[in-house]
């Protein structure tokens, strides 16, 4: 199960969110949503062992994270303070 894989951290952020849990190669596909459902951030990676997203220049609220990978699909809130 990937929800148990993946580890977010911290929540809420500040300055930078740090995802890691996926060490083999999938392809996988981070996106980050406002919530009015904008893309703000958008990546596709080989694999999720210490990503850092940069949250600095993002406004203070809630955002939606989602990550997709295996066919799994994860949606996790992040607030950012």
């Amino acid at each position: 199960n990937l929800n148990k894989l993946i580890n977010i951290y911290p929540n809420p952020v500040n300055d930078y969110i740090n995802i890691s849990g996926i060490q083999q190669n999938i392809q996988t596909f981070v996106v980050i949503c406002d919530l009015n459902g904008k893309i703000i951030f958008e990546k596709q990676v080989n694999q999720i062992d210490n990503l850092q997203i940069d949250f600095s220049g993002f406004d203070s609220g809630v955002y939606i994270l989602q990550i997709q990978a295996d066919n799994e699909v994860i949606i996790r809130q992040i607030i950012k303070i």
